[in-house]
């Protein structure tokens, strides 16, 4: 390891987590030196340039406070990839299965209430609300992760979407922005979140 080592030193990292969802990150539970658990994503550059997109994820949960949204701790970009120490959390989707019908109500208000955050105090959109930006906390709270794509509602605009439009998950965008025919504002389309 190179300059990475200055975060992630004394993290004992375990095993990645396994997930069928398109992700950059692979994340890792692990142990601190003084005892804490935290989740450490780790995305290895495959260019000798480093991903804007995931550097943005880093700089907006360091920015972005609230309980339902992913709780970040530190984080480092280098040439080698970018790393993220947030609190520990596995992704939604190896827990879902597992959760009662109750939980799940609960999980998906929080969310609710993350993007209201986003919206109303943030002044933001997410972009890409989907299974593998979805995290649960130890506490069995739902966190709202995946911050790549995050914009002013002002920068949200149909070209920023179609760009970025390869990179998010297929299954959740939205029927309007797929469509190449539909009347839509080149400003702040309403089905965007």
């Amino acid at each position: 390891m190179g300059a990475e080592t200055s975060i992630l030193q004394g993290c004992d990292l375990e095993e990645p987590f396994e997930t069928s969802s398109p992700q950059k990150w692979k994340i890792h539970p692990a142990k601190r030196n003084d005892g804490s658990r935290v989740s450490v994503f780790i995305h290895k550059n495959t260019e000798q340039k480093s991903d804007k997109r995931l550097e943005n994820a880093a700089k907006q949960l360091k920015i972005l406070r609230h309980p339902t949204i992913l709780k970040f701790f530190d984080s480092c970009n280098n040439v080698e990839g970018t790393y993220l120490i947030t609190e520990l959390v596995k992704p939604l989707e190896l827990v879902l299965e597992n959760l009662t019908s109750e939980e799940i109500c609960a999980g998906m208000y929080n969310i609710i209430e993350a993007l209201n955050f986003l919206h109303q105090r943030g002044g933001v959109s997410h972009n890409n609300v989907c299974m593998s930006s979805i995290y649960v906390s130890q506490d069995g709270g739902w966190r709202l992760g995946g911050m790549e794509h995050l914009c002013k509602f002002h920068e949200a605009t149909v070209q920023f979407l179609e760009q970025v439009s390869p990179l998010r998950d297929p299954k959740i965008i939205p029927p309007e922005e797929k469509d190449e025919k539909s009347d839509r504002s080149s400003t702040s389309p309403d089905w965007n979140i």
